[in-house]
């Protein structure tokens, strides 16, 4: 009873393993997809980055147009931009414009000053609602914080002529103007001058789709690609999708999907790529058949020669017949395997350690241009000739020793009369017979796959190049400028201390002359009052009136003299020299005045002490004229981080028109000398009445 049940045993075994071998070559297919899926994906994401890298450096080159004295006008502008044929050589950028920066109204971006439009039927009107678009502003803003390349989120662009919706996006360039005394571009390296000396914005205008269009060029039909602005998936942030057909991806899942991120100048894009039916129709589904097949009909034949075997001879004949119909279902296997190969756009051949040929496909016979009966009486040399011969045996006898499947490249000439380079994969296959074992040789042509590479790889050794010699004329730059603003500091250097000596000068002969004869001046009438008083009463009074203004003359003189001649930094210190100036403000104007000094390092630096004891002198002033105060206080702070000067009073604070008085000499005088020094000054009203001027300069070496 045992042996009844043999054959479904082994027929079952038999099929078992042939599912389980089924299994793994449908897996080794998906793998194979997944890997092409991926290496689709990634193509996408580096031609995507590439090409933004490269929208970046266009802008930045329009940029470098306005370094020079003279400004741009349109012709040159046009001229400029029509000559990187950006229309074929980098499609998807609708219009390159320039812009003029209006400081004032935040709710303005300024003027549209030049235009070069890509797409004819993107009007002015369109461009002037974008630019004014409040991403637009948030990103002209970034860039002048920032020094680099702003760029907008998500922008709804819509088209004047079909008022079709896109997704879109602006990035925005600052030019800086020329500063004809230096012969260069303004100072730009701190947020404050980049914003004083912007004069305007390159901007690029970009509509996703067409900029896909252009990065895609056509390709990639059968992988769904969509980008988000940001780090998240929603329809709120989507810039772009090539099939917009799959709303709900529930009802159509993909099986590959990948997501990844790239950094556009500081705001970050969300790319997911899925995979879609027609991608997914090109899972290799021959090699998983022809194993079922194949497995099916010896599972079959086995259980048949088990069953013949153990059932006696009366039925061995009919036996015997079966085995002929399942030889004849495994000659139709072979056909189906034959047939297979032979649709194979790949060449396929199996020679024997002999070097002979025993199998060729229909490929590797078009690939060369012969016949596959020229194969079976003679030696392959005589064929395909001796040259491509060696060269397709050239890892044979590796292949056979080491039992490694060997895949290599080599380049030979084929039926078109053109080398061709082709990647070529030997297999050892060992059987029981002689005409079983050999050598397995599988080629591919790879040609157009290696050139693409090469061109590739050409790109990206130019573009290192043109980034290192960009970063040399960057540091030549560099130097040169550090060069320049050290000499600007010594020279500056030099003329204050050449006007702090003429200053000085002035003080002295106020003192020594003006101050003697109004001393003079002064004794004489108080003698004469004396003299008149017992002669003529009214008299002696203007004697004394006289006396009091020649005394108030000389408060004046030597308040005037003290102002003008310096203190001495190295002997006195910027300390004793507030203290001084205080003591000299209350005895003319008669105001208190307090100084208040903190801190742990002196301040001995010529330069420095100077201007922070001038921009306090300026200060006081306009209080003791204008505010109208009853105290004034002076409080300096110095560490070794920064150095911190508040001048206060309890006036009647800023005026209606302090933006006009701005203007004046006093405050230009105090804004120019806080800059000499790398210090920010600001002005405001302080809490209860009153004004307060703050000078914050951050710590430095020659403090």
């Amino acid at each position: 009873m045992m042996f009844r049940y043999l054959p479904l045993l082994v027929l079952a075994i038999a099929l078992g393993l042939t599912y389980q071998t089924w299994g793994a070559v449908k897996r080794a297919s998906m793998v194979d997809l997944k890997i092409d899926f991926e290496y689709r994906s990634n193509d996408v994401i580096n031609r995507l980055a590439e090409r933004l890298l490269s929208y970046k450096q266009i802008l930045i080159g329009v940029q470098s147009l306005f370094s020079k004295p003279e400004f741009v006008d349109s012709s040159e502008f046009h001229t400029y931009v029509n000559s990187l044929n950006l229309e074929q050589n980098f499609p998807g950028i609708h219009s390159i414009l320039f812009v003029t920066n209006n400081s004032t109204p935040k709710s303005e971006i300024g003027r549209l000053l030049y235009t070069e439009q890509f797409q004819k039927n993107d009007q002015r009107k369109l461009l002037e609602s974008l630019l004014s678009n409040p991403k637009s502003l948030t990103a002209k803003e970034n860039a002048v914080a920032s020094g680099e390349v702003g760029v907008t989120d998500k922008i709804s662009v819509g088209r004047i002529s079909d008022g079709y919706e896109q997704a879109g996006f602006l990035m925005f360039v600052p030019v800086y103007k020329f500063d004809s005394a230096s012969n260069r571009i303004s100072k730009h390296d701190t947020p404050e001058s980049r914003r004083e000396n912007c004069i305007g914005f390159v901007v690029g205008t970009f509509v996703l789709g067409d900029l896909m269009s252009g990065v895609l060029g056509g390709n990639e039909t059968d992988i769904d690609i969509e980008i988000f602005y940001g780090k998240e998936s929603n329809n709120n942030s989507l810039l772009f999708d090539t099939d917009n057909s799959r709303t709900d991806k529930a009802l159509y899942p993909s099986w590959f999907q990948s997501i990844r991120h790239i950094d556009v100048q500081g705001y970050p894009w969300t790319i997911e790529t899925s995979s879609l039916p027609a991608f997914e129709a090109h899972l290799d589904k021959s090699k998983p058949l022809l194993v079922i097949k194949s497995g099916i009909g010896i599972s079959i034949l086995l259980a048949i020669l088990v069953w013949v075997l153990v059932r006696d001879r009366a039925r061995a004949l009919q036996a015997a017949f079966e085995i002929t119909e399942s030889k004849a279902r495994i000659t139709e296997s072979k056909a189906t395997l034959q047939a297979i190969l032979d649709n194979s756009p790949i060449g396929i051949w199996f020679s024997g350690f002999d070097g002979r040929y025993r199998f060729v496909n229909k490929a590797f016979c078009d690939a060369f241009g012969v016949q596959e009966q020229r194969f079976e009486s003679i030696h392959p040399f005589e064929v395909i000739g001796s040259e491509a011969s060696a060269k397709l045996a050239r890892s044979d006898v590796f292949c056979f020793k080491s039992n490694q499947p060997v895949i290599s490249r080599e380049t030979i000439e084929l039926s078109d009369g053109k080398p061709h380079l082709l990647e070529i994969t030997k297999i050892k296959l060992s059987g029981d017979g002689a005409n079983s074992q050999g050598i397995i040789g599988i080629m591919a042509d790879i040609t157009e796959a290696s050139a693409l590479q090469d061109a590739l790889q050409k790109s990206r050794d130019e573009m290192e190049v043109r980034v290192v010699e960009r970063t040399q004329d960057l540091l030549a730059t560099k130097n040169k400028l550090e060069q320049e603003m050290l000499a600007r500091k010594v020279l500056e250097r030099k003329v204050l201390e050449v006007s702090e000596e003429a200053q000085a000068q002035i003080g002295r002969e106020l003192h020594d002359d003006l101050g003697q004869l109004l001393t003079g001046a002064a004794y004489m009438a108080g003698s004469l009052a004396n003299r008149l008083s017992k002669i003529d009463h009214a008299a002696s009074e203007q004697a004394e009136v006289l006396k009091r203004i020649a005394q108030d003359a000389i408060k004046r003189s030597r308040y005037i003299s003290h102002s003008l001649i310096p203190f001495n930094v190295a002997n006195r210190g910027l300390r004793q020299g507030l203290e001084q100036f205080a003591e000299d403000v209350v005895i003319v104007s008669g105001i208190p005045c307090e100084v208040h000094v903190s801190g742990d390092v002196e301040i001995i630096d010529f330069m420095i002490a100077t201007n922070l004891y001038r921009i306090t002198q300026e200060a006081i002033n306009n209080a003791v004229k204008h505010s109208k105060a009853s105290h004034l206080s002076i409080d300096l702070y110095s560490d070794a981080k920064q150095i911190l000067l508040t001048i206060a009073d309890n006036g009647v604070g800023l005026p209606r028109n302090y933006e006009e008085e701005r203007k004046g000499f006093g405050m230009l005088n105090m804004y120019y000398r806080a800059q000499l020094i790398g210090a920010k000054l600001s002005i405001d009203s302080r809490e209860g009445g009153g004004t307060k001027i703050s000078l914050d300069l951050p710590f430095n070496e020659s403090f």
